[in-house]
């Protein structure tokens, strides 16, 4: 099944983290006289107060100034000085603006480089709380959700550019928990299901962007198990399968999209396993094919849709094994040959429709290995060659179809290196 919604689980964060800037902040510490700490990176003070810039958890970086009047004493890290106090001007464009509500919290502000709003929300000591909103650069929402004690709590909501919604998820404690529903931009629903544990729970529906059904399927402990549906577009019926434990199980069927029978097989163990049958879209056998572990293995069929045998031989893991034999759509045999390890390696003949011989030759490892004769329709030779590692070599003999040899010539390693001699039809040597 498409695992559509994991990545609605991170959107919020992918939108956050854009704004993230990786300052190695020095951990120089306030303490209040009035109970409580602010940690983070002096970049000034005066006689009056003191500015820290703070780590806003993954939303970026603040910049706060303090009274002086309210601190009680300020720890230092003893590596500070003047060099790691410097700010520079990239810093110092992050656009972060900033406005004291209490000394336990912050609203802080990011914006675009266009100064349209990028993040707002209230964070405190570093992690979000309270509703945190992010959006595009044209303006328009792109996510928001309450976060408690830094961690996402209840429905997070994310929207398209253009405004339409794209996500709902809930959370419970930081973690997606209960339905989640995704949507295209037209406003159809895309998917919808529910999380339990992080794992998926319970029946999952993903839809076309016209509406109309695409798939269906119940998750057990994050598991599928049972019948999982899926159509096309226009809501017929595509395919029917079983699992268990997550993997296919049991007799699968597809269907062709006027609603015929395409294939139907049986699975163990999420492979197929025994007859596995092929049909056309008039539910005319095209091949059957023997299974063993998820491989084809033993006799295989194929047909045209004529109904006619199209192909036959025997597979060993997966691979031509033995003889295999090919025919025409008439039922005349086409061509046969000895395969091992799925390639050709012993003779090999091919047919003309008429059943004259078309070609004779030896194969060995799936290449041309020795003589190889070729042959016209009227069943005269056409040519007597040579083969060495599948290329021709050695005496290349070749006929006219009335029988008259055309020309003798001496080949080595595919390359002609002399021609001995050539005729005419009549059998007179060219000059």
């Amino acid at each position: 099944m498409p695992k559509r919604l994991k990545s609605s689980q991170i959107l919020f964060f992918l939108a956050v983290l854009t704004i993230a800037f990786a300052l190695p902040l020095q951990a120089d510490t306030l303490h209040f006289k009035k109970g409580g700490t602010v940690s983070g990176k002096i970049i000034s003070e005066d006689d009056q107060s003191v500015t820290v810039e703070e780590q806003l958890g993954s939303f970026g970086v603040s910049r706060m100034k303090y009274q002086k009047a309210n601190i009680a004493r300020v720890e230092r890290e003893a590596a500070s000085d003047e060099k790691n106090s410097a700010v520079s001007n990239t810093e110092l464009d992050s656009g972060v603006k900033y406005s004291a509500h209490s000394l336990g919290g912050i609203t802080s502000e990011a914006y675009y480089k266009s100064g349209q709003i990028k993040v707002e929300g209230v964070f405190k000591r570093g992690k979000p709380m309270g509703l945190i909103k992010t959006y595009y650069e044209n303006g328009r929402l792109e996510s928001e959700g309450v976060y408690t004690g830094g961690m996402e709590e209840g429905v997070f909501k994310f929207y398209y550019d253009s405004g339409k919604s794209k996500s709902e998820v809930t959370y419970n404690n930081g973690k997606p928990e209960g339905l989640i529903k995704t949507y295209y931009e037209n406003g159809q629903l895309e998917s919808e299901g529910v999380e339990k544990d992080e794992k998926k729970e319970g029946v999952l529906k993903l839809y076309y962007d016209n509406g109309k059904l695409r798939s269906e399927g119940v998750y057990e402990d994050g598991i599928l198990e049972g019948a999982v549906k899926n159509y096309d577009e226009d809501g017929k019926l595509k395919s029917e399968i079983t699992h268990k434990n997550g993997k296919p199980e049991g007799l699968i069927k597809t269907y062709h999209p006027n609603g015929k029978l395409e294939s139907e097989g049986v699975y163990e163990n999420g492979k197929p396993q025994g007859s596995v049958k092929h049909y056309d879209e008039y539910e005319q056998l095209k091949f059957e094919e023997i299974h063993t572990d998820g491989k084809p293995d033993g006799w295989l069929k194929t047909y045209y849709e004529n109904g006619q045998l199209e192909s036959e031989g025997v597979y060993e893991n997966g691979k031509k094994e033995g003889t295999v034999k090919l025919y025409y759509d008439s039922g005349k045999l086409k061509s046969e040959g000895v395969y091992k390890d799925g390639q050709p390696d012993g003779w090999v003949k091919t047919y003309y429709e008429n059943g004259e011989l078309e070609s004779d030759g030896v194969y060995k490892n799936g290449e041309k290995e020795g003589a190889v004769k070729l042959y016209y329709g009227n069943g005269r030779l056409k040519s007597d060659e040579v083969y060495k590692n599948g290329k021709t070599d050695g005496l290349i003999k070749t006929y006219y179809e009335n029988g008259q040899l055309e020309s003798e010539t001496i080949v080595r390693d595919g390359k002609i290196d002399v021609v001995v001699a050539q005729f005419d039809k009549d059998g007179n040597l060219k000059r």
